[in-house]
């Protein structure tokens, strides 16, 4: 199991969410059928959940980010698999 976290650039779908997803940002409970896919379209299970933390008000497009908490499946390896050959590990 893995976490990862990185910079959330949103398509244009994103918007019907955003308001939402800023006004939660600080006790995150995400909306009610909203998965994480990687882009072959399979989805990304977590354990711990996922969270969009957006302070686009506050810091613009760069300031959306993604958390994922638990990775079960895919693996945490198929997913980042540059993170095990960086740090060794297999």
């Amino acid at each position: 199991m893995g976490c990862a976290y990185g910079r959330f650039i949103p398509t244009p779908a994103y918007r019907a969410i955003q308001k939402y997803c800023i006004g939660v940002r600080d006790y995150w409970e995400p909306p009610a059928n909203l998965t994480v896919e990687e882009p072959g379209g399979v989805t990304v299970e977590c354990a711990g959940g996922f969270q969009i933390v957006d302070f686009s008000p506050e810091l613009g497009n760069e300031g959306i980010e993604l958390h994922l908490l638990g990775i079960t499946k895919p693996r945490y390896a198929e997913l980042f698999p540059d993170d095990f050959k960086t740090h060794g590990m297999s």
